[in-house]
């Protein structure tokens, strides 16, 4: 059975593997710029978690873990295996499945 700092850890890999694949979707106009994709995606993430984990360091009632961050880097660095299968899928738009009527 895994101790609890072990099941944090993998919530904290599946939380930043979500916030990347959200970036990765959000920057779907940038294919043509690869470095500026990876480094929104993936610094974006990273950035995020590393910004929680030094305001968490400053509470009384929270701490500060290189492991929280080891895990974060992990989820979203995974995403970034993502990005070049990428090519090989067709995003189609909501609205082209989802009829919206008025009234």
């Amino acid at each position: 059975m895994q101790s609890p700092g072990q099941s944090d850890k993998v919530l904290h890999f599946l939380a930043y593997f979500g916030l990347a694949g959200t970036l990765a979707y959000a920057t779907i106009e940038f294919q043509a710029r690869p470095r500026l994709r990876t480094l929104v995606v993936f610094g974006g993430a990273f950035g995020v978690g590393l910004g929680i984990e030094i305001l968490q360091g400053t509470l009384s009632y929270r701490f500060f873990t290189i492991g929280d961050i080891v895990a974060n880097s992990l989820g979203a660095g995974l995403m970034l295996l993502w990005l070049p299968l990428e090519q090989y899928i067709e995003y189609i738009p909501l609205r082209d499945y989802v009829s919206v009527t008025e009234g």
